[in-house]
């Protein structure tokens, strides 16, 4: 069955599949998209992790994967904090690739050329790249 009945029934419904009375075609159509929704976003959130290995993904994947117990009815906040934590991470990434920050995440107010980064860069992975900010190992 394409159509997940779980995630569309409401109060009112007597039946299970009263919520399909009246529909055409369209609407099944994206009601069969919709319930297949939640396999797309583990998906995404894999690759993401697969790709990025950062703090921030283990994130994305932990909000995932906490929503999942509360399938099919998860509580509208999760989404909520899952976009806005995207689009934070997506902030941060653009910002901390601006020309001011060195590979280590620090501050480059004196020129901006890549020789004062490279005399002030540790042998350890720095913290930007732990948090995914510059994906430079």
């Amino acid at each position: 069955a394409a159509i997940d009945d779980m995630l569309f029934i409401r109060d009112e419904d007597e039946t299970l599949f009263q919520h399909r009375k009246d529909n055409n075609l369209s609407l099944l159509m994206c009601k069969a998209l919709l319930s297949q929704s939640m396999l797309l976003l583990v998906i995404s959130t894999a690759l993401q992790f697969m790709a990025y290995r950062s703090i921030t993904a283990a994130i994305s994947v932990s909000t995932v994967v906490l929503s999942l117990m509360a399938f099919p009815h998860v509580p509208w906040m999760v989404w909520v904090f899952l976009h806005w934590f995207n689009t934070s991470v997506v902030f941060a990434k653009v910002f901390f690739q601006l020309p001011i920050f060195c590979e280590n995440g620090a501050l480059n107010l004196s020129d901006l050329s890549s020789s004062w980064c490279k005399l002030n860069c540790g042998e350890d992975v720095p913290l930007t790249a732990k948090l995914g900010l510059v994906k430079t190992y």
